[in-house]
């Protein structure tokens, strides 16, 4: 069975945390990347940022695979709720993982 996985972080779309992250769990599915523009150590929970933004796709490259990836100006909880809003609202994630 393949699982449907959310990775997101508080380091940015652009961190090697995230990209560790992303490594790991490619061999349990298909992988789905949420994160913050830019780093946002420290703020996971909070609801801050542009409510009225939407999610930027970005071409995001791991071991010769491409993975589907947004980010957005906002803290990495406010992405993950956009994202279960529009992108997931059909068909929710099996795994959040960040």
């Amino acid at each position: 069975q393949s699982y449907h996985i959310i990775v997101t972080n508080d380091d940015g779309i652009d961190s090697p945390g995230l990209r560790a992250a992303v490594k790991a769990a490619l061999p349990l599915g298909h992988v789905t990347i949420v994160a913050p523009s830019h780093q946002q150590t420290g703020t996971g929970r909070g609801l801050f940022g542009e409510r009225a933004l939407s999610l930027n796709p970005l071409e995001y490259h791991l071991n010769g695979k491409q993975i589907r990836a947004y980010h957005c100006e906002c803290s990495p909880a406010l992405i993950v709720r956009h994202s279960l809003r529009t992108i997931f609202k059909d068909h929710r994630p099996d795994l959040l993982d960040k």
